[in-house]
């Protein structure tokens, strides 16, 4: 009883230094006015000769939108930047480290490049956070196992980087070793297939975040923001963002790669499909942001027959534009609808009509489909009117 207790204590204490940090800190006022936050995401391994950037992602926080963005940024990106000898957006960081030995100006200097040759300046990016391997165990061991589905064997071993992965197919709940193990692994989708996995692993760690288990381990995530991590936001400030991200709901989550194709050993960037990922995240959530009617793929993945025309023509009648539909050569136990287009109310409406879906964002440039809804087995044959 003691020690509850005094974690409360100290949680109560750490909350209202917090709140009167706040009144004073340029972010907190962002935050409440409004303001979009982006923050650079660095996850690097830990070395005493390097520091290698082994995970790039943009996160954008939109206090007004209510909405997370989450933007993948893959490892071989090219850069073409006067003096640097390099061309791959990972190499950045290690450079700067090595000839500084700071990380503060490793940081800065990568958010720097970020900004202007992969963003073409179109967003400020005013927040860093530097995340090593130990930070990110630690975290994790703090917030409690993140749950996770593996749908495919993963298996990896590497005895010079002490690496050993062995997953099977099933449901985990990882720890921070097992954690930082998902979150490494590659396969035959390489980068590609590994940052699918680090927007999966982030969206279960925040619902995961959600429970307040990590509130009794309070001091030990303090200790290892301070000397585990790199920052210019303030822990306190930390805090804040963390109660701001609480706040989102999880059909708010959206994801994103960096837009752009393979080229040779690259991942070369596409400037104006980059341009209109920037207007999707925009999106003010109001169906009116759409100037056409939703475009959308509807197929059947059940055992009932004649579903997916009478799915398609019930979407007809509520005034969404059907371009596929039809039956799935295999059963999926839960409903989905995945929403390229970005808008938030859109996907919501859908929701209506589908109550039981997963809303899954994933922000695509590409896709001609603003969604595509899949029905599973969940489906209780009842459409909301």
């Amino acid at each position: 009883m003691l020690k509850k207790n005094w974690q409360f204590f100290v949680f109560i204490v750490v909350l209202l230094t917090a709140t009167y940090y706040a009144t004073r800190s340029p972010l907190i006022r962002d935050i409440a006015a409004g303001r979009r936050i982006n923050i650079l995401l660095l996850g690097t391994d830990l070395v005493d000769y390097a520091r290698h950037a082994d995970s790039i992602i943009l996160l954008s926080i939109s206090p007004r939108q209510r909405t997370l963005d989450f933007i993948s940024i893959p490892r071989d990106t090219y850069i073409k930047v006067p003096h640097l000898f390099f061309h791959r957006i990972n190499e950045v960081y290690a450079y700067y480290w090595r000839i500084t030995q700071s990380e503060r100006i490793a940081a800065t200097k990568t958010s720097e490049i970020v900004r202007e040759y992969l963003f073409y300046n179109q967003l400020p990016i005013n927040y860093y956070l530097v995340i090593n391997y130990r930070a990110f165990q630690n975290f994790i061991e703090a917030v409690g196992p993140v749950e996770v589905q593996i749908t495919r064997p993963m298996r990896y071993h590497d005895r010079a980087g002490k690496l050993n992965i062995d997953f099977s197919t099933g449901t985990y709940k990882l720890d921070g070793q097992r954690a930082l193990e998902y979150v490494r692994f590659r396969d035959a989708a390489g980068d590609l297939g590994r940052m699918r996995r680090q927007q999966y692993f982030l969206t279960q760690l925040l619902n995961s975040a959600k429970k307040f288990i990590w509130i009794k381990n309070i001091g030990k995530i303090i200790l290892t923001y301070r000397r585990d991590t790199f920052s210019n936001i303030s822990f306190y400030d930390a805090l804040s963002l963390l109660a701001e991200c609480h706040s989102v709901d999880r059909t708010h989550f959206r994801f994103a790669t960096l837009p752009g194709q393979i080229y040779s050993v690259f991942w070369k960037t596409a400037p104006e499909q980059i341009s209109h990922l920037l207007k999707q995240m925009e999106l003010s959530g109001e169906l009116e942001t759409l100037t056409e009617a939703p475009r959308v793929e509807v197929y059947n993945a059940t055992r009932q027959n004649e579903l997916a025309r009478e799915l398609r023509n019930y979407l007809l009648e509520m005034g969404f534009n059907v371009l596929n539909w039809g039956n799935c050569l295999s059963t999926q136990k839960y409903t989905t609808i995945k929403n390229f287009s970005g808008n938030i109310a859109a996907a919501e409406r859908l929701k209506n009509i589908f109550p039981q879906a997963r809303i899954i964002n994933y922000l695509d440039t590409r896709s001609d489909t603003d969604f595509i809804i899949t029905v599973g087995e969940d489906y209780q044959g009842m459409l909301r009117r």
